[in-house]
């Protein structure tokens, strides 16, 4: 059965294709011929290795049925992804390998698969042609995203935001800390990423003055600006985030404020934010609806 994306705006194989220019001819060619040995895939005409890494997915993921979808390629990252070769420290890099939530491998991918699902987010192993889980974030209560259903996925310089209907939430790989955000609050964890499935124990720190202007996510984007302050627990450039909502669109700015941007133009406020992207130039565009 083949992955049903139902956001229309993401070209799933545009971005695999992306992603798997950053791989070796050597590596494609094992993904191609891996695939090609299964059965039900031929080598003929002008196949490309990210056709079948994409029929990987739909052949292997049974019974998937993804919200999301993100291909997240670290040699785009501010470092080329060097970042993946010093996080041994990390409490997920040192976490009991080979349960239902953690795959065999313990450094984080070149290529990472990022799929997200109304009852959890899986992170696939790009770099292996079988592409096996590498990590699983539940949903539900007691975890990160609590009982909100996710509804969008971002990777950049090893930060992964995640969009949900009732909150952001922001784990970050390097740093090993773990955030999220909703209407009211920004809250602190003080937790590491292994224990993303189980916070319900944990009392975070919480703050008033960096929250988003509502909880229900319905996009994000990421960019790296120029003249970004470097993060002293990661050693990179901090990101912007864009975060679109059912009230507006909230900027969590590289200086770690917030901004909010709202339609005030007009007695109809159109500000129902679906999609949000960055430009080249960093400008911000999105669409929205009353």
């Amino acid at each position: 059965m083949t992955i049903k994306v139902t956001r229309p705006q993401i070209d799933l194989r545009e971005e695999v294709n992306k992603a798997l220019t950053a791989q070796t001819l050597e590596k494609q060619d094992a993904t191609v011929k891996s695939l090609v040995a299964k059965g039900g895939l031929t080598a003929g005409g002008a196949a490309k290795a990210s056709q079948y890494l994409l029929e990987a997915i739909s052949h292997n993921k049974t019974d998937l049925s993804a919200v999301d979808v993100f291909v997240y390629d670290t040699n785009k990252d501010s470092d080329g992804g060097a970042w993946r070769k010093r996080t041994q420290y990390t409490s997920w890099y040192n976490e009991t390998l080979n349960t239902s939530t953690r795959g065999s491998r313990k450094d984080f991918p070149a290529v990472a698969v990022i799929v997200a699902e109304s009852n959890q987010i899986t992170i696939y192993d790009g770099d292996d042609p079988n592409m096996p889980m590498w990590m699983v974030f539940e949903t539900g209560s007691g975890t990160l995203p609590w009982t909100s259903t996710p509804t969008k996925v971002y990777f950049l310089n090893g930060l992964f935001c995640i969009g949900c209907a009732g909150r952001e939430v922001e784990a970050n790989f390097i740093s090993d800390d773990v955030t999220l955000r909703d209407a009211t609050y920004w809250y602190a964890y003080l937790v590491g990423i292994k224990d993303r499935n189980d916070v319900s124990s944990t009392t975070p720190v919480l703050s008033t003055t960096t929250n988003i202007i509502n909880s229900t996510v319905n996009d994000l984007a990421m960019t790296v600006l120029p003249n970004a302050p470097v993060d002293t627990a990661t050693g990179l450039p901090v990101p912007t985030i864009a975060v679109a909502t059912n009230g507006g669109i909230s900027v969590i700015r590289d200086n770690g404020t917030v901004v909010d941007i709202t339609n005030t133009q007009d007695s109809s406020t159109f500000n129902f934010c679906q999609n949000v992207q960055f430009r080249s130039d960093g400008g911000i565009v999105w669409s929205a609806d009353s």
